[in-house]
């Protein structure tokens, strides 16, 4: 997963250097995790805005009673988790870059939310299922 801006391992460890990632419980327990801290309308969700990637405690990351991806990864394993976090760190790949992306913004929108996974799975999917 590399761009023409900004690539992948830089911007993992800039997130891991600046603390700006996180984690708490959402009304919408659905969603697994989203990127920023801000609704598509700019609204404020109740988490610093500087919070790069928020995971929801309800959601798939943590509870097996949800999948995840085109694979249907039980969640609160490894893939499921892998997948949750790459799909958002490809958001945050998407606005970094300058080049076309085809990651698509997706909240709320669930075809976009399809297409957006099937990338992860057509690109990611051997490292995803190579973990234990």
């Amino acid at each position: 997963m590399r761009g023409t801006g900004t690539d992948a391992s830089v911007l993992i460890q800039s997130l891991l250097t600046a603390n700006n990632f996180g984690h708490g419980t959402f009304n919408l327990n659905n969603v697994a995790a989203f990127t920023y801290g801000v609704n598509p309308d700019n609204s404020p969700v109740g988490i610093p805005k500087n919070f790069a990637i928020t995971v929801n405690d309800n959601g798939a990351f943590f509870n097996p009673q949800f999948t995840v991806g085109i694979r249907n990864y039980p969640g609160n394993g490894l893939r499921s988790q892998a997948t949750i976090l790459i799909h958002e760190l490809s958001h945050l790949l998407s606005h970094a870059n300058d080049d076309a992306n085809l990651f698509q913004d997706d909240f709320g929108i669930p075809k976009a939310e399809k297409w957006n996974d099937t990338l992860v799975d057509q690109n990611c999917r051997a490292l995803i299922e190579g973990l234990q």
